[in-house]
């Protein structure tokens, strides 16, 4: 599992080491919205005074995902069940 996750789009993303202020934290959730009435939809909030706006394009981009906004998100559970087989997982499947 190890191996097959260094190889993968998240690598970057769950193994980056960010400076975390948890006071910038709560203001961002204080006062997030989400924005799906515009086009692309987008996550505003304040943090120390300054509007952020979070797309999903930022999100690929600042966690090297390394792939676009027309690559598929979703697969059947078929398809996710064989591949965790095929990386050696045992156990048991949620039906969901």
């Amino acid at each position: 599992m190890i191996n097959f996750l260094r190889r993968s789009r998240i690598f970057h993303a769950i193994t980056a080491n960010c400076p975390i202020s948890y006071n910038y934290v709560d203001q961002f959730w204080r006062t997030a919205d989400y924005r799906c009435d515009i086009t692309p939809p987008v996550i505003v909030a304040r943090v120390a005074d300054h509007e952020i706006r979070i797309t999903e394009e930022l999100v690929r981009n600042v966690l090297h995902f390394g792939d676009n906004i027309n690559d598929r998100t979703d697969f059947p559970s078929e398809l996710i069940v064989g591949c965790f087989m095929r990386m050696g997982y045992i156990g048991e499947f949620n039906d969901s």
